[in-house]
């Protein structure tokens, strides 16, 4: 009958819980008894009265917790943020720790895959060592800065490894497996979207004339297209300040980057700024690495 939002994975801010150095603030729903359409007035009471500060005095005292458990947590979230500043030192834009854990058991849950996942292990040849303040020295993969490829078979762990790139962006929580996965804050996810709203968004880096003679510098349309969609998406993106650019092949327009396009492979700008990083699974350019998924 007392329920607060469940937090996921990741450490963000949360409108359920506010904390400053002079008070704890916790927003919950408390469902009161009832007889029908009457609320049961001591029951209420004793529910309101009784139960609620139990529940207070043994979840949000620190004497109740686990002083351990929650100094790891800090840990945690203070360590990727150290592994995090230190990507552009490193000329990097992502950055796997050797050991993590990266499948998920379902589409819907986001928790770590506990049967049958492998650790990852990084190749040799892009093997980095970075440093946390707590856990020390880290090993992993690091993704260089450039146009990056991802290839392999299927089921080879190719979307995993990108879903996993992509929420880097975000701190995870100890023992997520993505806890020291990171990546460059203004990494963005682009994808196709078909039905989607477009409004005064110059995708002509992309797509250079449409039929009947429509404009593509100030494209506006209420239902778009795969291709037209991930176009508007991909400038959106650059013009929002994105420095990162992930694109996943099985939710791509792909001929936004086919070779016989007259568009292909052309630097894109917006407000005078090239286009970002691009990392992606399949692009039709010469990667600056490619690999195989390690597990």
């Amino acid at each position: 009958m007392i329920s607060i939002v469940r937090p996921s994975q990741a450490i963000l801010s949360r409108s359920a819980a506010k904390v400053t150095a002079a008070a704890v603030e916790l927003r919950f729903t408390v469902g009161l008894p009832a007889f029908g359409r009457r609320i049961a007035g001591r029951q209420a009471a004793v529910l309101l009265c009784e139960a609620v500060p139990e529940l207070v005095g043994q979840t949000l005292r620190y004497r109740s917790l686990n002083s351990k458990a929650l100094a790891r947590h800090c840990d945690t979230a203070e360590d990727a943020e150290a592994l995090r500043r230190q990507l552009a030192e490193q000329g990097l834009i992502a950055f796997v720790a050797d050991g993590a854990v990266l499948p998920r058991r379902s589409g819907v849950d986001e928790r770590p895959l506990l049967e049958q996942a492998i650790p990852f292990q990084a190749p040799d040849w892009l093997r980095v060592t970075l440093h946390c303040p707590n856990a020390g020295n880290v090993t992993g993969m690091g993704i260089p800065q450039g146009i990056t490829l991802i290839v392999g078979g299927g089921y080879h762990g190719k979307s995993t490894l990108l879903r996993a790139i992509e929420a880097g962006v975000y701190n995870h929580i100890p023992g997520d497996g993505r806890h020291q996965v990171v990546t460059d804050p203004g990494a963005v996810k682009v994808r196709a979207e078909d039905g989607r709203s477009i409004a005064g968004v110059d995708i002509s880096p992309f797509i250079g004339s449409l039929p009947q003679g429509k404009s593509t510098r100030h494209f506006s349309t209420a239902n778009a297209s795969g291709s037209t969609s991930q176009a508007a998406n991909i400038i959106e993106a650059l013009e929002s300040g994105a420095t990162m650019l992930l694109v996943d092949e099985d939710t791509s327009a792909y001929q936004l980057y086919d070779s016989r396009s007259p568009h292909a492979g052309v630097d894109c700008q917006t407000s005078g700024s090239p286009l970002p990083h691009l990392s992606t699974k399949c692009v039709n350019s010469t990667p600056t690495m490619a690999y195989p998924p390690c597990w």
